[in-house]
């Protein structure tokens, strides 16, 4: 969208709130991508769905998309030091659990990366989204290990 300037903002935002035409998970009684289901006669965002499909992904070794997810958990880390919880803990950074995936999942419409609405996020804290880390374990631990994770603080 950026880059290539394939699709506007406006379009990309219908297609997510559309679900790139398909049915919710929910509607389908399934969270995992591969029981997801079209909607009658809704093709109109069959190519923005094939254009967030593949473009390109984290888990692969990709020095662009690691890049990106660098920048994230660097922002990310940093800021969550300057907060406390309501029990007055500092807060740490880490990613979600293995046991969050399907619900937060659940709970979120469709994502930029071709993501459907109420699918599950991933298998693990830094696995890639099923299907999409096509190079192998050694890529994915690579992609995620391209950023310093920092331990958590203790408590004072």
């Amino acid at each position: 969208m950026y880059e290539d300037r394939a699709v506007t903002l406006d379009e990309l935002r219908e297609a997510l709130q559309q679900n790139f035409g398909f049915k919710t998970a929910a509607e389908v009684g399934s969270y995992s991508l591969a029981d997801q289901e079209k909607e009658v006669g809704q093709e109109r965002f069959d190519r923005i769905h094939y254009l967030c499909l593949t473009a390109p992904k984290y888990g692969n070794d990709d020095s662009f998309v690691d890049s990106v997810l660098k920048a994230w958990e660097d922002w990310f880390c940093a800021m969550c030091y300057d907060y406390e919880s309501l029990n007055a803990y500092p807060y740490y950074p880490c990613q979600i659990s293995v046991s969050t995936h399907a619900p937060m999942g659940a709970a979120t419409l469709a994502t930029p990366d071709g993501r459907l609405a109420g699918t599950t996020f991933a298998d693990g804290s830094l696995s890639a989204y099923p299907g999409t880390d096509r190079n192998g374990p050694y890529a994915l631990f690579t992609s995620a290990t391209c950023w310093d994770h920092p331990g958590r603080r203790t408590l004072s």
